[in-house]
């Protein structure tokens, strides 16, 4: 298909089709663009015949690209991960706002069929993310010691802590002295497994996280639930779950779309 002849049939041409056409579209910005950075940088104006066969053909070439059907995207739910038979699940988060002196920690722990058993938060001042991810795990681990739980799946949804917890101990970190101190409760006599989580499963100690920062003690038990908890621990025991928020890369490569999570 050849655009008509005449500059104004040919603007108004592009004009009633490139609402209506994703490929076009995509294909006359990218062919205005270029066409622009010839004439700014090179010197050199682009006939108006050749920049029309040239959008055109970039429009087709951008439906081989995309193919004839929309390109699925990856779905994934998830929910609430539940501890073993006599296991304890400790679900611990940090945050860290955008002011100054927002930061905080928190987690639960919960039973088999979401039980609450007892839960905790901690203000932070203005340490980092970082930080106050591991301040959960420990005082998370902690607790569930000091309340003779001896079976103990712990769950974070910051992959970083769990990995410098898991590797050998680092002596220059920032951080190695509650990292240290986390590696020093788990060689206790008790099973403990270390996760890693997602965050749409994390979303009750996420709560707890954000309360402890907008509080000032440096370490809170929770005896009972806060009342607007108490919906997100429901959905929890229920085994609800969440679409997992993904953020896709396309990379166009002949006629494949290839897509990779982040």
């Amino acid at each position: 298909m050849a655009a008509p002849g005449g500059s104004e049939e040919s603007i108004e041409w592009l004009r009633q089709r490139i609402y209506h056409d994703e490929p076009l579209t995509l294909a006359a910005v990218w062919g205005i663009w270029m066409a622009r950075n010839k004439v700014v940088h090179n010197q050199h104006v682009m006939q108006e015949s050749a920049a029309f066969d040239w959008i055109l053909s970039l429009k087709e070439m951008f439906k081989r690209w995309w193919g004839t059907r929309e390109p699925l995207r990856p779905v994934r739910e998830v929910a609430w991960t539940l501890p073993g038979e006599n296991e304890v699940a400790v679900n611990c988060d940090g945050t860290k706002g955008a002011e100054l002196y927002s930061s905080g920690f928190g987690g639960c722990l919960r039973g088999r069929h979401g039980k609450w058993f007892v839960g905790f938060m901690g203000f932070g001042h203005d340490a980092s993310v970082l930080t106050m991810e591991l301040m959960a795990v420990y005082r998370g681990l902690q607790l569930a010691w000091d309340e003779g739980y001896h079976r103990v799946v712990c769950f974070s949804d910051s992959l970083l802590p769990v990995s410098l917890i898991r590797s050998p101990q680092p002596t220059f970190h920032e951080n190695a002295v509650v990292i240290g101190t986390i590696c020093d409760l788990l060689k206790r006599r008790w099973e403990v497994w270390l996760l890693h989580t997602l965050q749409e499963s994390n979303s009750s100690t996420d709560f707890m996280a954000k309360t402890g920062a907008r509080q000032q003690l440096t370490f809170l038990t929770v005896r009972a639930p806060p009342v607007e908890l108490e919906p997100l621990l429901l959905a929890d025991a229920l085994g609800t779950s969440y679409i997992r928020t993904v953020r896709i890369c396309c990379k166009f490569l002949e006629t494949t779309t290839q897509y990779h999570y982040i």
